[in-house]
């Protein structure tokens, strides 16, 4: 918890400074590239060892009840037998998981709570989307009041549309950037091609 902490707050701070050379040079030897390293190395290591742990029971057993997120990419990948392009080493499957961890997992309950703080403020709103979760789980046959069937987000464009909302207000990711393969003309000025372009996202919104 301690390195995906400093790690997440590390990297807001270094594209809220994209401007400095310190920023992007990760092979200085200053104080905060070497903590960064040893947090890297940790969740690493983490990484490493579920990927490793899942690969062997995979190969252990034939049982595909597991429903798990690395259980998926392996069965993918076996599936895919000799029409992949290459070959998916553990290496790869730890890069997904680290991938997913920070792009998915923090801007997922950053957008949640964002989400519940505008329908705490909007008490009018909060009521129109219980309203429609309502009526769809009445509509959902189940035990218990627990649906058999996932619910298909198609159902509820009320509530869609208050996530939708929430992420143009608060977006998780505040700025991102993209490298122009072509020229571009903004009012006038033409920036070349192989420039790196920095989208303001909370600035626009």
């Amino acid at each position: 918890a301690t390195a995906f902490d400093f790690l997440s707050s590390e990297l807001m701070r270094r594209m809220k400074t994209m401007y400095l050379p310190t920023s992007h040079l990760y092979s200085l030897p200053t104080e905060a590239n070497r903590r960064h390293k040893r947090e890297s190395a940790v969740i690493r290591s983490v990484l490493d060892e579920a990927v490793k742990r899942r690969r062997e029971q995979a190969t252990q057993t034939s049982d595909e009840t597991e429903d798990d997120l690395l259980a998926h990419l392996f069965r993918a990948v076996d599936s895919a037998g000799t029409k992949t392009e290459f070959d998916l080493s553990d290496e790869i499957f730890s890069d997904m998981l680290m991938g997913l961890l920070f792009a998915g997992y923090e801007t997922t309950s950053i957008t949640l709570t964002y989400c519940l703080y505008c329908l705490a403020k909007n008490p009018d709103v909060e009521q129109r989307a219980l309203e429609e979760i309502n009526s769809v789980l009445e509509q959902t046959p189940g035990d218990n009041d627990e649906p058999t069937n996932p619910i298909d987000p198609d159902q509820l464009p009320y509530c869609r549309a208050i996530i939708m909302e929430t992420l143009r207000m608060y977006p998780p990711v505040i700025l991102t950037f993209r490298t122009l393969e072509e020229p571009m003309k903004i009012s006038g000025c033409v920036i070349p091609a192989g420039t790196q372009v920095f989208i303001p996202i909370w600035a626009i919104q």
